[in-house]
């Protein structure tokens, strides 16, 4: 991703009104950039990924200011609508495995899913980690999957009109 097009997704996660300046940092001093992006990938159900192309073209619809808005914009800012649900999670113990695992392939069980990958930052990357950690005390099978099924629910209630423009 070139350098022009991290900043103007940072002006436009910043039109949206939240807050990206914070950097998280642990009980350890590590700090995760938020400038900094990553590709990130999952392997989604096919239901979740065209969730995520209608989202885009509802915001897109709402204003020309969101003429470059993308699904890598989406997920941010489903992330950033959970870190603001959940202000309070603490960083993992370093000792905890990572969840790196992308999920099941291909068609199963009827369900087809997509490798695709999304543009985030090292803070959201660890924000969604930090969150996965956390669910995993009361879902013990708790994923990136899941993670993925919160983002778009909180999307979904965020932007109730959505649903009615998109159909």
């Amino acid at each position: 991703m070139s350098k022009n097009k991290i900043q103007n997704s940072d002006s436009l996660i910043d039109s949206l009104g939240i807050e990206t300046e914070k950097l998280i940092t642990s009980e350890n001093e590590e700090i995760f950039s938020t400038t900094k992006f990553v590709s990130f990938p999952f392997n989604l159900e096919m239901e979740k990924v065209e969730f995520l192309r209608n989202f885009v073209l509802f915001k897109r619809s709402l204003s020309p200011d969101f003429f470059h808005y993308n699904n890598s914009h989406a997920v941010r800012e489903g992330i950033l609508l959970l870190q603001n649900e959940n202000p309070n999670f603490e960083q993992r113990p370093k000792s905890v495995k990572i969840p790196t695992r992308l999920g099941t392939r291909g068609s199963l069980n009827g369900i087809v899913k997509l490798k695709t990958s999304y543009f985030i930052s090292e803070a959201e990357k660890n924000f969604m980690y930090n969150y996965i950690y956390h669910m995993q005390s009361s879902k013990p099978h708790f994923s990136k999957t899941e993670f993925m099924e919160d983002l778009i629910n909180i999307l979904s209630s965020t932007y109730p009109k959505m649903k009615k423009a998109t159909k």
